[in-house]
């Protein structure tokens, strides 16, 4: 015989049986089921009246890294990586901050004339919409990238998600032909300082041999002066490299800290270098040759170093010439059929549960209330308050 206790008896009994909450249940069975079906009706209305959202996606393949005229710079020696550097620039870290940049959701915004399609007032209440409704990811499998964007209207979404893809192209063209250009005048200038230069130096050194005589460098000499051009040329092109990554990255990049660090190292091998050749000069004897040496060994060191800077010159035009990193669209983003969201086997889910669970703490609180002496007691009171007889 089941005993007729009231809900807070039957949970004060230790231990709680399976079979009490089963019975517990079905004390209240009604509530229950009325708050489930509560539930359900307004997680059916929920679900049907919340506007439909669609996704469209994109699926493009970022440009490869590959061995162009620029990474030809890694052969002047080592102490420089310059291909690291470039490499960021082919990573798909870079692509998706690209992707993800404020400068690329102005193009889109403007190409497609999001401004008023959304109604916003300004270019930044469309970059935090296209935030919101845009997803940007990567297959680490593939190194495929993702564009992915939600939108109410399908053909919209798949629109957006292509010309996401046209805008990264045009981007990428526009930054490619920054940086040749950037590397071209750059080293035309440099060109110009050193032969400015070599012809002071040289009419110093005619100056000098005149009143002192022929002077021949010895071998050391001569390698110190090759060593200290290739140097010079290392950091030349790697301060035009950190030019050129600042157009796009902060100071905190890891790649910007890199260069730095190595340009920085460059730059000490130098003066160690300088130094050294100093001394080995100074330990000669004679001022007047020591002088004229040193003549002569910046005149071969602005003549390697102009050598240096004109073929660099070339790669730099050779770049100029080309139109960009091309991205490959694997998948053209087409209107989605189906919906996906709201998802509204889930909400009448959770609006069921929701119900039945509240149905069942209502009659649950009620019965308590309703055993207690003292609160039937309050309610008669608050009955007989509130009467208008």
């Amino acid at each position: 015989m089941i005993s007729n206790h009231s809900p807070a008896e039957l949970f004060e009994k230790r231990p709680t049986h399976f079979i009490d909450i089963i019975l517990l249940v079905g004390r209240h069975k009604k509530p229950l089921f009325a708050g489930a079906v509560v539930g359900c009706v307004l997680g059916i209305a929920t679900a049907y009246s919340l506007p439909k959202r669609y996704t469209a996606s994109a699926v493009i393949l970022p440009p490869q890294p590959e061995k162009t005229a620029l990474s030809g710079l890694d052969a002047l020696g080592d102490g420089l990586d310059l291909s690291g550097a470039l490499g960021a620039k082919n990573s798909n870290g870079m692509f998706i901050g690209l992707l993800q940049s404020n400068t690329l959701q102005n193009l889109v915004s403007k190409e497609n004339n999001l401004k008023s399609y959304f109604n916003a007032n300004n270019d930044q209440d469309v970059s935090k919409i296209l935030e919101k409704n845009v997803e940007i990811s990567t297959d680490k499998k593939t190194g495929f990238i993702l564009i992915s964007v939600k939108d109410r209207s399908p053909a919209i979404a798949a629109t957006l998600a292509n010309s996401y893809v046209k805008e990264l192209q045009v981007m990428l063209g526009t930054v490619a032909m920054t940086d040749a250009q950037q590397r071209h005048v750059f080293y035309e200038n440099e060109i110009k300082k050193n032969q400015a230069k070599l012809s002071l130096d040289q009419s110093q050194l005619d100056s000098a041999m005149r009143n002192s005589g022929f002077v021949s460098l010895e071998g050391q000499v001569t390698s110190v002066i090759r060593d200290t051009a290739t140097l010079q040329a290392k950091i030349a092109d790697g301060e035009v490299q950190l030019s050129s990554l600042n157009t796009y990255a902060t100071d905190e990049n890891p790649d910007v800290i890199k260069l730095k660090a190595k340009i920085n190292a460059l730059k000490r091998q130098l003066s160690q270098l300088e130094t050294g050749n100093d001394d080995v000069q100074k330990s000669g004897g004679d001022l007047s040759a020591i002088s004229t040496g040193r003549l002569v060994r910046e005149i071969k060191y602005d003549e390697s170093v102009i050598d240096q800077m004109r073929k660099q010159l070339e790669i730099a035009k050779i770049d100029e010439a080309k139109q960009g990193a091309f991205v490959q669209q694997i998948d053209m983003a087409v209107p989605p059929i189906r919906a996906t969201s709201p998802q509204k086997m889930l909400v009448i889910s959770i609006a069921l549960l929701i119900g039945s669970t509240l149905g069942l703490v209502f009659s649950l609180f009620k019965t308590s209330f309703s055993d207690s002496e003292d609160f039937r007691e309050k309610i008669g009171s608050l009955r007989k308050a509130w009467s208008w007889k």
